[in-house]
């Protein structure tokens, strides 16, 4: 009884605020920043995949290449280390190993286009800007690491 004495107001109050328009803003607010994420998730693997296929065709591999998920992790790695070593895109698959292989691969893709080691260092931290520089700027392929092409 008391509870309600003190309390009556406050609850009624927060029930006017619950049942009314908040909740509402709220989920236009929630749906708008969720939209807003995705795009920007999608604008990100846009500009990868054109990176990509830029790449490509500087290495003189055929741009759909870019376009096939799994076979482009193959034919980067052969581009990068040389068809003999391009079974090494297998350790890109495995969810533990992903993050190292793809710190390396990013590494020797600025060796494999002429790049200094400072280059590559950033290749490991920044590899989407890295790549739009050598798919962009005026880098050429050299040739791959460790092996021929």
């Amino acid at each position: 009884m008391i509870n309600s004495i003190f309390l009556g107001d406050s609850i009624q109050r927060a029930e006017e605020i619950f049942n009314g328009v908040w909740p509402r803003v709220l989920a236009i607010v929630a749906a708008v920043v969720v939209l807003v994420c995705l795009m920007i998730v999608l604008a990100a693997v846009v500009i990868r995949i054109v990176a990509n296929i830029r790449i490509f065709t500087k290495a003189g591999e055929r741009w759909w290449k870019a376009l096939i998920p799994g076979y482009n992790m193959y034919v980067m790695a052969d581009i990068v280390y040389g068809r003999k070593f391009a079974w090494v895109f297998v350790f890109g698959l495995v969810e533990q190993l992903s993050p190292f292989y793809t710190a390396i691969t990013a590494y020797n893709m600025g060796l494999a286009f002429g790049r200094g080691v400072v280059f590559c260092l950033l290749s490991v931290f920044f590899p989407t800007v890295t790549r739009l520089i050598l798919a962009f700027g005026k880098d050429e392929y050299k040739k791959p690491v460790w092996g021929d092409k």
